[in-house]
């Protein structure tokens, strides 16, 4: 994805997300955005889709407790 835009969010997640909040069990986000590495797309607009993620989680009364990035393009 290379525009915020073209977020969506699983319609069952936010609700999931929620019932592991309820039962206090830590929710961690890790993406491996290889395009930052590769130079498709910024950084700051991998963080711009993590924002929009955190304020549909809040809406629906869900939260992560760390939202970790890779930005790296790993060669193998």
């Amino acid at each position: 994805m290379n525009d915020p835009s073209q977020f969506n969010m699983f319609p069952f997640a936010a609700g999931a997300i929620r019932r592991l909040n309820e039962a206090k069990l830590p929710v961690i986000v890790v993406t491996n955005q290889s395009g930052v590495g590769r130079g498709f797309f910024s950084e700051s607009m991998v963080h711009t889709v993590h924002e929009l993620m955190t304020q549909q989680l809040t809406a629906a009364g869900a939260h992560s407790h760390r939202d970790l990035l890779l930005p790296a393009h790993l060669r193998r």
